[in-house]
């Protein structure tokens, strides 16, 4: 009976027991729904600043397109259909590091004003990186009327000049090895090319050459 009442008192009370064989948890805080935004957020913003200058390294540029060469002369100066020719150098500039680019179903076009005189094909070519290509052009104009080529023979003795437009169309493609951009439409404006026509003596002047060379407008989409 002693030894039970001596086992009792040493031991602390069963509730003292449980606490100390089984401590409190400790407290575990998990990042609210705002935190997980701010996170996402700035991930985001990191892997779209990653995407942004890979596109900007490897987005490819417009060609530079300039009129360096230019003739205009009248074969037909009379009758009910004059004709003329004008041949016309076109200089290509690549200036991409990482692409070629490829040119197919190339059209050219010039024309006085609003009218258009003339149109031809262009054969394909291909362009290496950081290349300069220069493109002749003939084109054979056959003037819908003598008044047509009147007005610009007019024009050209009264200022001594002539303002030519000449146009080209294409699709192209960038090549940079593995990296190939998808097929799209090229179109070249080179507006107000100036044909310097010298003095007439005895009459009208047949021929015309350029003044300076021209740079052109690039539009690709």
């Amino acid at each position: 009976m002693a030894e039970d009442a001596k086992v009792t008192k040493d031991c602390p009370p069963q509730e003292s027991c449980s606490a100390a064989a089984h401590p409190p948890a400790p407290h575990c805080s998990y990042p609210n729904a705002h935190s997980l935004t701010i996170i996402a957020t700035i991930g985001f913003l990191l892997l779209g600043s990653v995407i942004l200058n890979l596109f900007m390294a490897f987005r490819p540029q417009h060609p530079d397109f300039f009129v360096t060469g230019a003739t205009l002369s009248f074969l037909n100066s009379s009758g009910d259909q004059p004709t003329a020719d004008s041949d016309v150098k076109i200089t290509v500039f690549n200036g991409n590091k990482k692409f070629g680019v490829k040119y197919e179903n190339v059209r050219a076009a010039i024309g006085y004003e609003d009218e258009p005189l003339a149109s031809t094909s262009i054969p394909s070519f291909y362009q290496e990186k950081q290349n300069t290509t220069t493109v002749p052009v003939h084109l054979a104009i056959h003037f819908a009327n003598a008044s047509n080529s009147c007005e610009l023979k007019s024009g050209a003795r009264r200022e001594g000049k002539v303002y030519l437009n000449v146009q080209l169309w294409s699709s192209v493609q960038f090549n940079g090895g593995p990296w190939r951009i998808r097929w799209q439409a090229l179109k070249v404006d080179c507006h107000n090319v100036v044909i310097d026509w010298p003095p007439p003596s005895g009459g009208y002047p047949l021929f015309g050459t350029l003044n300076s060379v021209r740079r052109c407008a690039t539009h690709c989409y």
